[in-house]
């Protein structure tokens, strides 16, 4: 049967005007058919496998709902013999009565939190050590929401699972019509509360039947198809392992999963954790029925040739990850180097002194070797960008002196001239002051293939202008209430919108200012608003605050880059960039992870000023 397209109709179970005895009629009857038929039982070993290459058994359980997911593959898992994982219950619904029943059950096990949690925005305190898993739950989002959850676990880098009990395909929920029934009839008897309620929707009309028959026939065809899933995570890059499967059912037909492993995750618990419980029971298994191809697998895998053993030719050029391994061995060198000038130097440093300045150069040239891997990287992708027609814009925002323009600098250092563009718009004309606000910024918006990089942009409304008087109240607020819907409507046509907030300290502030008076060659970056940066820190804090809360949104998310380490801050940027778009990596090696401590998203900022404003009374950075 071909694929039909993904319907948009309701189902009951989700819907706020449905009294709640029915609601939770459905779900119940759900949970209670799929574990009455066994129908979530084959998912146990993918899961084990899931969570294997996660490295961690504490799973965050989203949109549980009447908590059958969590009782099922727990009680499956201690039947096979496999450690269950601890599931921790949430949703946005909490249905305490249920989840209290679910960990007395298993009490080492399931545990829920009794507050709504939004599935879009995790807190760090739940997602930290877990994997996110959601199971026969995803269907009800819409792809905007269904988009934002998947982003959250990306910016989070938590691990994250999605399964369903069929594939977009009508008949896959006739094998639940056995179980559904006597299910269904049941469900007064066995449910917790509201009995008398949930008898009369079962036994005395046909509403729960008919609603029930409804959803199953709906959540269907809601399914997310493997293409809705790749189209869905596509503008995360690659710094995720993506994985599509399916699973079959003891007695006919079967269902989905999708699954998502942070790279490094996967690597470090790969060596760490060797195969999964079901993975080296199947290799068992194998090896007891058939020794001979095991022996031939294990034999064959010894004798791969090493890569000093592969052909060469005079005329072969080095690959990147060939010419990437001989950069690392040199920069090894040069580190021991440096670190023996540091061991011989004597305190205070003389800075015209030869070791000195050839300590300095050796450093400032280290760093500039450990960005070179991820510029020629920037090539690749603009040559994707290229092929492909993409246009992309990139937004550097942040405090004066916070490293936007010299982030820029490295971005472009070896990028192709013909398809890049710096934009740094000075004061508006008197001209550009009668135009439409936007006017002036979408007259340098790239073409096909091109990348344009814009040195404060449009934002300068947000942050800069409301600080120092340069607009009015209603031009604030004008821009604050149409930002977001510009922006929705650029991304929406194709454009790839990148939107970077560098944030320093007030110390470091301070101490590029200090730098930059007492060196000739940095005075020119020195302005009037620079120097009033320092007095007016807590109201550029403020709008800045408000900018992140009414701006960041799951179409344009903002990328925080904490840049009181340049080098940190100039390498991670780059990884945001590379990520955006799903170009093919030079070198698979490399490391495209961003690290989380220089770059954050836009609600984790937002919840740590939150969280300072509450312990101190004020916002800090």
């Amino acid at each position: 049967m071909p694929l039909l397209p993904r319907t948009h109709l309701f189902e009951f179970n989700d819907r706020d005007w449905v009294p709640a005895s029915l609601r939770d009629t459905i779900i119940e009857t759900l949970s209670r058919s799929l574990d009455w038929g066994g129908f979530l039982r084959p998912l146990v070993p993918v899961m084990d496998d899931f969570l294997s290459a996660a490295g961690t058994r504490e799973v965050l359980d989203l949109c549980s709902g009447a908590a059958g997911p969590a009782l099922i593959l727990t009680a499956e898992a201690e039947r096979i013999g496999i450690r269950a994982p601890r599931f921790l219950m949430t949703d946005l619904f909490p249905r305490v009565p249920i989840w209290t029943y679910a960990r007395a059950q298993h009490p080492e096990s399931i545990d829920f939190i009794a507050e709504p949690v939004d599935a879009t925005r995790i807190p760090a305190a739940l997602s930290d050590g877990r994997a996110r898993v959601i199971v026969n739950a995803f269907h009800h989002f819409s792809p905007e929401h269904a988009g934002a959850i998947l982003r959250d676990a990306v910016e989070s880098q938590a691990p994250i699972f999605i399964a369903e009990s069929f594939e977009r395909d009508p008949r896959g929920a006739f094998p639940l019509i056995p179980v559904g029934i006597p299910s269904l009839l049941a469900t007064p008897l066995l449910s917790p509360r509201d009995r008398l309620a949930k008898a009369a929707w079962t036994w005395l009309t046909p509403i729960a039947l008919a609603a029930g028959s409804w959803d199953a026939l709906i959540s269907t065809l809601r399914i997310y198809s493997q293409q809705d899933l790749r189209d869905l995570v596509a503008p995360f890059g690659r710094s995720y392992e993506w994985t599509y499967g399916t699973y079959d059912y003891p007695f006919g037909g079967r269902g989905c999963y999708f699954q998502g492993v942070p790279s490094k995750a996967r690597a470090f618990a790969t060596r760490t954790n060797g195969p999964s419980q079901a993975t080296a029971r199947r290799i068992m298994d194998e090896e007891q029925t058939n020794p001979e191809a095991a022996a031939q697998a294990h034999n064959g895998a010894e004798a791969l040739p090493t890569a000093e053993a592969l052909p060469t030719t005079a005329e072969a050029l080095p690959t990147a990850p060939e010419v990437n391994a001989k950069r690392q061995e040199a920069t090894v060198e040069l580190q021991h180097e440096v670190e023996s000038l540091e061991q011989t130097s004597t305190a205070p440093e003389d800075p015209l002194a030869a070791s000195t300045m050839k300590k300095k150069a050796l450093r400032r040239y280290l760093r500039e070797q450990t960005l070179k891997p991820y510029q020629a990287e920037l090539i690749k992708m603009q040559q994707y960008l290229e092929e492909s027609g993409t246009r992309m814009v990139i937004l550097f925002e942040g405090r004066d002196a916070a490293g936007k323009g010299g982030t820029i600098r490295r971005v472009t250092r070896y990028m192709n001239e013909k398809h890049y563009r710096v934009v740094a718009l000075g004061k508006p004309t008197e001209h550009e002051r009668t135009q439409w606000f936007f006017q002036k910024y979408i007259q340098h918006f790239p073409r096909a293939g091109e990348v344009v990089l814009f040195d404060r942009s449009w934002y300068n409304r947000a942050m800069v202008e409301p600080v120092f008087g340069f607009c009015s109240e209603k031009d604030y607020k004008n821009f604050m209430r149409g930002v977001t819907g510009f922006e929705k409507d650029l991304v929406r046509q194709g454009t790839v919108l990148i939107k970077l907030y560098f944030s320093v300290t007030k110390d470091e502030q301070n101490r590029r200012f200090q730098r930059r008076k007492a060196d000739p060659l940095r005075q020119w970056k020195l302005s009037e608003v620079d120097v009033q940066a320092q007095e007016r820190w807590d109201e550029f804090t403020n709008v800045k605050y408000e900018m992140l809360k009414r701006t960041h949104t799951t179409h344009a998310p903002w990328k925080i880059i904490r840049s009181n380490d340049k080098h940190k801050a100039r390498l991670n940027a780059i990884k945001v960039i590379l990520n955006s778009v799903p170009y093919e990596r030079m070198d698979e090696s490399l490391d495209f992870v961003p690290d989380s401590d220089i770059v954050i998203s836009g609600s984790r900022e937002l919840e740590k000023m939150e969280a300072q404003r509450l312990r101190a009374g004020k916002f800090l950075v």
